[in-house]
């Protein structure tokens, strides 16, 4: 048994379960186990996706390949624009100045 592939996705899994059986690629994909956190509410991890025979690989990543798997790289995260620390400092300063002349008024 090898792990052929990982998804947070259910409906992908869906996807390439439909996938290995019309193949006959022999598959073992085990239930989502839900984590929780100790929130309460439970979420799922993710998927894990294993092919029972060696000799399956090459196919297996082929239909893989086929459904989507490997065609989006997570994109980079978008850069964080930082305020300048003066621009900070400077504006709180002058909305405590602003508040206290309300204030005292």
């Amino acid at each position: 048994m090898k792990l052929i592939y990982k998804t947070s996705s259910n409906e992908f899994t869906d996807l390439v379960r439909i996938g290995f059986d019309r193949e006959r690629i022999e598959h073992y994909i085990p239930e989502a186990t839900p984590a929780t956190f100790g929130l309460g509410a439970s979420i799922t991890v993710g998927r894990s996706i294993f092919i029972l025979k060696q000799e399956d690989e090459a196919l297996a990543t082929e239909v893989l390949r086929e459904l989507g798997a490997f065609d989006n790289p997570r994109a980079p995260p978008a850069p964080v624009r930082k305020l300048p620390s003066w621009l900070l400092v400077g504006g709180s300063v002058f909305f405590v100045v602003l508040a206290a002349a309300i204030i005292g008024s």
